[in-house]
């Protein structure tokens, strides 16, 4: 005897979910990985220098000084020049990222002189453009030197413990926490079909599991230090020797003054 299926059993099911929303998600997803990508690449593609990650701290500090009390334009767009000729050095694939932050501050700070800009004129351009000096050396300075090196630098330079404990921390956990929250959003878009609210909601969810997670890890850490006698201090075994490098590096600081000083007409 044969047995018969009912009619709609027997129809083939061609689901097809409606396209939703997803942008934000795919968004999301890729600005943290190319954050994630930054972080990694500094750990991997580490760039020999000649001279010591301490005196590049110093001089960054030391040129961002100068360009704040330039009162011409001759002295940053020296430094200027001198920051083009080492972004030449950089992979062409990440000239743009470099650039990018600059010219965002520049434009910020455009558009808040611009009032003052109608009423002085060209003279109101000085200040966007030693922004775009200021930032370009720092964006310059994250790609040559690693993040970790920095903290080194600055237990050289006998910065707080406190400081450099927490700088070191938020660096850490900026590329952990990252990597969770990409975790769950990739997650989030797995289980999300069609169209549906709940993807917005869901970006509250994400946020408070990313929070307990950088709870636990605070936790952790601070169990590890515990267990290491970790006591707030960092030390390096390495003593201070002077080099002919000290030598350059105190020429350089030195004309560099000396250039500020004439372009300004102090000389």
């Amino acid at each position: 005897m044969e047995k018969k299926f009912p009619a709609w059993l027997k129809k083939e099911e061609n689901y097809a979910p409606p396209k939703g929303q997803e942008r934000f998600i795919e968004k999301s997803i890729l600005s943290l990985l190319t954050r994630l990508n930054t972080f990694r690449s500094q750990y991997k593609n580490e760039t020999p220098l000649f001279f010591g990650v301490s005196f590049l701290l110093l001089y960054e500090i030391f040129t961002i000084l100068l360009i704040s009390l330039a009162q011409h334009v001759f002295f940053p767009a020296a430094i200027l020049a001198l920051q083009l000729c080492l972004l030449c050095l950089v992979n062409g694939n990440k000239i743009l990222a470099i650039l990018k932050p600059p010219f965002y501050a520049a434009a910020f700070t455009f558009f808040i002189v611009l009032p003052a800009l109608l009423q002085q004129g060209g003279h109101g351009l000085l200040l966007p453009f030693k922004v775009f000096v200021t930032v370009l050396g720092v964006t310059l300075f994250s790609h040559y030197v690693p993040f970790y090196r920095v903290t080194r630098a600055l237990g050289r330079l006998k910065m707080p413990p406190v400081f450099i404990l927490v700088f070191d921390l938020t660096i850490s956990y900026i590329g952990l926490l990252g990597a969770a929250a990409l975790e769950l959003l990739i997650a989030l878009k797995l289980r999300s079909l069609g169209n549906g609210s709940r993807k917005y909601k869901s970006t509250g969810g994400i946020l408070g599991t990313t929070f307990l997670k950088a709870h636990e890890y605070g936790q952790q850490t601070y169990e590890a230090m515990l267990c290491r006698g970790f006591s707030g201090q960092y030390r390096h075994a390495e003593k201070y020797r002077f080099a002919k490098r000290q030598l350059i590096e105190a020429l350089i600081f030195a004309l560099t003054f000396l250039l500020f000083l004439y372009l300004e007409g102090m000389m």
